[in-house]
């Protein structure tokens, strides 16, 4: 993901945080490096209590939901991680919350209901709250997908009023509010 968000928009500032910096050993040792690898900026921990501590704003995050605790999929974001991932967002900025629900449909887990209960949390927390589910067509977008046989939901939040983002992404469908 840093990769494609650095070749794609090469004066973005770009952190990355990851838990498991073994992931970032093996990343850097066994996929080919573009121009600033060497200088991405990555910090080791917990995803929310990194982006607590980081007193800089962001105008966009994306984040890995498979990276956070939860169950089947979703992850269980109290209202003080709320809180936290909106001061993260300069005024009027968007959150992408990818890998909701990843490898749980085979084991199956019902996401669609986890995702709309987490979508109406963060209503509470943000101006405009989008879901979108892929549609299975081959023009699809890829955001964290693990298989093209289960569904793949994002959610995106945003500071703004309106959505600052297309309504839709190729091969993904943008649900009705309780739709997922």
């Amino acid at each position: 993901m840093a990769r494609h968000l650095s070749q794609r928009f090469p004066h973005a500032r770009i952190r990355v945080v990851e838990g498991k910096l073994e992931l970032v050993g093996l990343a850097r040792a066994h996929f080919c490096s573009w121009d600033g690898w060497d200088h991405l900026d990555v910090v080791h921990g917990d995803p929310l209590d990194a982006i607590e501590e980081d007193a800089h704003r962001f105008s966009m995050g994306v984040l890995d939901c498979a990276a956070l605790p939860g169950r089947a999929g979703i992850p269980a974001l109290k209202d003080a991680d709320f809180r936290v991932l909106k001061d993260t967002l300069e005024p009027g900025g968007m959150l992408i919350l990818g890998g909701l629900g990843l490898g749980m449909a085979r084991a199956g887990a019902k996401i669609e209901e986890g995702v709309d209960h987490l979508a109406a949390k963060a209503r509470d927390w943000f101006e405009t709250v989008s879901v979108y589910q892929s549609d299975g067509g081959e023009d699809k977008e890829e955001f964290l997908q693990l298989s093209d046989e289960e569904p793949q939901f994002i959610v995106l939040l945003s500071l703004a009023d309106k959505p600052l983002w297309p309504t839709a992404f190729g091969g993904y469908s943008l649900l009705p509010r309780g739709g997922a």
